[in-house]
Parts: structure tokens; C-alpha cells; sequence
């Protein structure tokens, strides 16, 4: 691992002002083969975590962490795919209504607002249903519409 990613590692876990001493960063570098990828990655993640506990850091220990978080989100991917087909009928409907209404589509935001979807599931639940044709976005905001296979289901004032 480089230096600089090193650094950036340590000063995440101690607050970003403070510069880490030489000798940490050398021994985070050295010890630390496989890359942490970019910021906020589950490998970055799980190297803040041991950094920041009590022990050594060493790979197996951030392997084993890493794969205590993979777990952990693929549980919480199952949850939030069980959520989306519960709820896919009623969020078609909220975003038929909300774009006949408002001539745009709601945000996640208030999409996911209006379903009480949890926010660490938001995300999920709705490429969820865009994966299966119930729903439909682009990176542009408000696009938010009803998918071509829930588009039969559901009339709006727009005309589909």
C-alpha cells in the first residue's frame, strides 16, 4: 500500500486534522498487501474498523472483518429485495400519482419517505425495482417513472 492511502486511512479514523506519525503510516503500509480500494468501499470500511479497535492490525484481521461486513450487507440486500416486492404494487402507484400530479417523478427521497422504506435500504430497493421493469430512472433528477412491465397495471393523468 502506498504512503498517501495509508495516511488517508489513519486520518480517517483519528480526525482529518491531525497528521499521523511516520512510524504508523510505514507499518500500515507494509502490513497491508491486498489494495483498501477507494473511500468508503467495504475493504476501506473494514481497515478503519481494526484500525480503530484494540489489537494489531494485520490482513487476516481485516480479512475477517471484510468478510463480517460482506455478511452483513448481503443480509441487509435479502431484507431490502423482500421489502421492494412487498411494497413494489404500492410504489408504482405513489409514482404514477405523484408524476400525474407534479408532471415529474418524486425523488428516492420522498419515494422512499412515502413507502417508510428504511434510508439504508432506499437505495437498494428501488434498482430492485428497476431491475425488474416496475419502475424506471435515469441520473436525471425527479425522472423517476413507472417501469414498461408495470406499465399496463397503472394509468396516469400523463397518459400512460
Amino acid at each position: 500500500m502506498q504512503a498517501k492511502t495509508a495516511r488517508k486511512l489513519i486520518r480517517s479514523v483519528l480526525a482529518e486534522d491531525v497528521e499521523p506519525d511516520e512510524a504508523m503510516v510505514a507499518k500500515v503500509a507494509e502490513t497491508l498487501v491486498k489494495p483498501v480500494g477507494p473511500p468508503g468501499s467495504v475493504r476501506w470500511r473494514a481497515v478503519r474498523t481494526v484500525l480503530a479497535g484494540n489489537g494489531e492490525l494485520t490482513e487476516e484481521r481485516v480479512d475477517a472483518e471484510q468478510e463480517r461486513r460482506l455478511a452483513k450487507l448481503a443480509v441487509l440486500k435479502e431484507k431490502a429485495k423482500r421489502l421492494a416486492e412487498e411494497s413494489a404494487d404500492a410504489a408504482v402507484a405513489y409514482v404514477a400519482a405523484y408524476r400525474g400530479t407534479h408532471g415529474a417523478g418524486p425523488t428516492w427521497a420522498e419515494l422512499a419517505h412515502e413507502m417508510g422504506w428504511p434510508y439504508a435500504a432506499r437505495n437498494t430497493i428501488i434498482r430492485h425495482l428497476a431491475r425488474t421493469g416496475r419502475l424506471q430512472t435515469t441520473p436525471e433528477h425527479r425522472s423517476l417513472d413507472v417501469g414498461a412491465a408495470a406499465r399496463g397495471a397503472v394509468t396516469t393523468d400523463a397518459g400512460r
